[in-house]
């Protein structure tokens, strides 16, 4: 429950992540007392409690399951064994599980992404295989699982469940857990479940053959986007393993392609991969650097197209409150994956031009895939440099810059450049992050980054710009739109 969220060797977060784990051990224990899911109807009485405790234990942000509840389905004496490092286990009862777990739970540990906090965040857990067998009043019931803390761009961390359950009174009760987690070099042998289909995926393509012959077709495109992103993970996982035992033999060129074709597929884990002691000689080789860079950017995209990014985001509403206007010629700088660039193309219309702007040549390159695929010609990419946005002068409307400003160093220097390259009646629009400390809000711009509002208004207008409006509706972000000093629009 645990190991992929992590860094490979990092004890310290392995253990924190097998917390997680037995949660969804724990936790799971709840649906002795709950409605067993309609998912698992045909499978017996054990397999129905520990498959229904899975489901019970997935959270959305801000909740915590039920502790007294999962405390009254376990046996008095219960056992929990907990894979808590790679090298060590560590034995629980029920009540010293659950005080270590719950202060993990709410305690804020470093991701890649910045401090998490498992409770703000919420996290998902599902079963990906079950076997139970049953003797007289004891049953035993192997699990394999995938879990996921929400709004972070790590994939699901696989492991192994143990379930031993005693029946009492009629009852099933847990009388002990023990849990392992799935690494690349310990994976589940294959003969465990060999005999057990894999129901997510199984269950998802069935309802999409389905939903496709009833015609209803853009609710198979959405099962379609939810069957890519469960066989996706097992691809890219399986190049990249092939990749490590390639590199181990010393077979380079065979590593290397495995890699790339692991990295093409979506591979995400840059530290992982520059972690891996397989690809130790090739660290400092440009190859190896660029598909590194490549893994960064697939990570980098997931983070900026996310699923919950609209929740701070509200795109409809800042596009509807920008109106831009057919024909308008705009500069979206930092423009990432597309997100805001693409609707604005649309919005300007075939006689418009969006200039999408930005250093790192992989969003661009991803960025020019979107654009070719949606055949759309008012699209103009250019890379530039961190400290310059290359505009010719009196060439565009509007300027845009979200989420980006707070990564320039000189912003007085830089913001005199796009006033420059604005065309009379032209606006300057900035959105961009509120200061917060880490413990309220643990994802976005570190605090070094963050820049306070006066501030902004302060170098605005040191670079010869005003204030022409604001927007209060974005919850973590101030949204501002600046003019030329002497210009009102």
């Amino acid at each position: 429950m645990r190991n992929r969220f992590f860094h490979p060797g990092s004890d310290r977060l392995a253990a924190l992540f097998s917390r997680i784990a037995i949660l969804f051990l724990v936790a799971g224990i709840v649906h002795a007392q709950a409605p067993t899911p309609a998912a698992h109807s045909s499978a017996s009485a054990p397999e129905k409690l520990v498959a229904g405790i899975y489901d019970l234990v997935s959270a959305p942000p801000g909740q915590l399951p039920d502790w007294a509840k999962v405390r009254a389905c376990f046996m008095k004496e219960a056992v929990i064994v907990l894979r808590t490092s790679r090298e060590a286990t560590s034995t629980f009862s029920v009540d010293g599980f659950l005080k270590d777990f719950t202060d993990f739970y709410e305690r804020p540990f470093k991701t890649s992404e910045g401090a998490v906090i498992p409770k703000d965040k919420g996290f998902k857990e599902k079963v990906i295989r079950i076997k139970s067998r049953e003797f007289g009043d004891m049953a035993q019931v192997l699990v394999l699982y995938e879990a996921q803390i929400l709004g972070i761009s790590k994939g699901p961390q696989p492991g192994i469940d143990d379930w031993l359950l005693a029946r009492r009174d009629g009852r099933w009760l847990v009388a002990a857990i023990t849990n392992e987690v799935v690494t690349r070099d310990r994976p589940v042998p294959e003969e465990w479940f060999a005999d057990v289909p894999a129901g997510p995926l199984a269950s998802l393509q069935a309802k999409l053959d389905s939903t496709v012959q009833s015609g209803a077709l853009e609710a198979a495109l959405n099962l379609s986007d939810g069957i890519a992103a469960l066989t996706e993970q097992e691809h890219y996982e399986s190049l990249f393993r092939l990749a490590v035992f390639q590199a181990r033999l010393g077979h380079r060129e065979q590593a290397y392609r495995s890699l790339q074709r692991a990295i093409g597929a979506g591979f995400n884990n840059r530290a992982r991969l520059l972690q891996e002691e397989a690809f130790q000689p090739f660290r400092e080789e440009e190859l190896f650097r660029n598909l590194a860079r490549k893994a960064w950017a697939n990570g980098y995209i997931g983070l900026l197209e996310r699923a919950n990014r609209e929740e701070v985001q509200k795109s409809p509403e800042i596009m509807k409150a920008l109106a831009f206007r057919p024909g308008e010629k705009v500069a979206d700088i930092g423009a990432g994956s597309g997100y805001f660039t693409i609707p604005i193309a649309q919005a300007v219309g075939p006689n418009g031009i969006v200039w999408a702007l930005d250093i790192a040549p992989e969003m661009l390159e991803y960025l020019e895939f979107r654009v070719q695929s949606l055949k759309m010609e008012n699209v103009r990419l250019r890379k530039v440099a961190g400290d310059n946005p290359q505009l010719d002068p009196g060439s565009v409307d509007t300027i845009l810059m979200i989420d980006t400003l707070h990564y320039v160093k000189d912003r007085v220097a830089y913001a005199k450049k796009l006033r420059t390259g604005l065309a009379p009646g032209g606006r300057f629009v900035l959105i961009d992050y509120l200061p917060k400390p880490v413990a309220e809000r643990p994802w976005g711009p570190p605090p070094e980054q963050q820049i306070p509002r006066e501030t902004i208004d302060r170098e605005m207008q040191s670079a010869g710009f005003q204030l022409e409006k604001s927007y209060d509706f974005l919850p973590e972000q101030y949204f501002l739109v600046y003019s030329p000093v002497g210009q009102r629009n």
